[in-house]
């Protein structure tokens, strides 16, 4: 019997590219926004989320807009993987309501 697959889509950061585009280093835009070098490591790999006073720092800077830094990339995970995040994450039937 083949593996129930489920599709889900899941944010990704823009923050580097835009960054690169306006030919910033991680440490400078993390002193125009008010963060750490580290900070902005962490938003560009996704993990974590800027308070809405960074982002809106960060759209100033980066001259974007908040749609713009991050976008919604499909994911799909099969049965296996969603046996072993239980517990951390949504349910299938709960990544299928939300995909409706």
């Amino acid at each position: 019997m083949p593996k129930e697959k489920v599709t889900f889509k899941q944010p990704k950061s823009n923050i580097k590219q835009l960054r690169d585009k306006q030919g910033l280093s991680q440490l400078k835009l993390a002193v125009d926004v008010g963060v750490t070098p580290n900070t902005i490591q962490n938003w560009e790999n996704s993990k974590g989320l800027a308070n809405i006073e960074k982002v809106i720092r960060l759209c100033k800077t980066l001259e974007c807009t908040i749609e713009d830094l991050i976008e919604y990339v499909e994911v799909e995970i099969d049965e296996k993987t969603q046996q072993k995040s239980k517990g951390k994450g949504l349910s299938k039937q709960q990544i299928r309501e939300l995909n409706k």
